[in-house]
């Protein structure tokens, strides 16, 4: 953007106001710090509960098919699940009342919940939606701290030392998991069953998966 153009716009244009409450649920509006980005102060509002679930349970998390987001909204629409944890209690029958599903439908679906059970650490560190923390951060994580218990106790200057995590995402993790609302969601998880599997060290590609399309013997020379 090289300059605004007043002239362009329609006739009887306002000047924008940034809302100073949250629409759905009326709480403060706040400015993140050091940054220019808008939320709801609540944490506990509905979009902000729906956009953590959808996040939690996509590619880069649990990968859960079959849940979309119509449906996570429907499950936190009629009380069923408050966050992602209570996804693995739904049973068949909690499904069946909601509209789009029948008996094998809903059988499908909970089967899928169920299998994914156990996921690597770097995934589920993406699930929990750690602020500033993507899939990269992530593994990067991972590698360097192998466990759910040491990424959980890492202090801030400890978080920092890994190559490209700087002092504010650093401060970031080992603020989220000092938070009482992190440490009941884990608990949550491992009442639900969910095992976080440590990541193993390996080279640059260790976290990647790759798709080889021609044959073996158009692919290697030799006998």
């Amino acid at each position: 953007v090289v300059r605004s153009l007043p002239k362009l716009r329609p006739k009887g244009s306002k000047a924008f106001k940034m809302p100073t409450r949250c629409p759905v649920c009326e709480s403060p509006v706040t400015r993140e710090k050091d940054g220019v980005a808008h939320r709801c102060g609540n944490k506990e509002c509905f979009p902000i509960q729906r956009e953590k679930i959808i996040h939690a349970t996509g590619r880069s998390g649990f990968d859960i098919e079959g849940l979309g987001d119509k449906i996570i909204e429907q499950l936190l629409q009629e009380g069923l699940i408050e966050d992602p944890a209570d996804l693995w209690s739904l049973t068949v029958g909690d499904l069946l009342p909601l509209e789009g599903f029948a008996q094998k439908s809903a059988e499908n679906l909970v089967t899928e919940i169920q299998s994914t059970k156990e996921i690597p650490l770097a995934r589920f560190l993406v699930a929990l939606s750690i602020p500033q923390v993507g899939t990269i951060t992530a593994q990067d994580i991972a590698k360097e701290f192998r466990t759910l218990k040491a990424v959980i106790n890492l202090t801030a200057s400890q978080a920092a030392l890994v190559p490209g995590v700087g002092e504010i995402v650093a401060e970031e993790i080992s603020s989220f998991f000092a938070l009482p609302q992190t440490k009941q969601l884990l608990k949550k998880y491992q009442q639900a069953g969910i095992k976080v599997k440590n990541a193993r060290s390996g080279g640059k590609l260790f976290f990647y998966s790759f798709l080889f399309t021609e044959s073996l013997s158009d692919m290697f020379c030799g006998d």
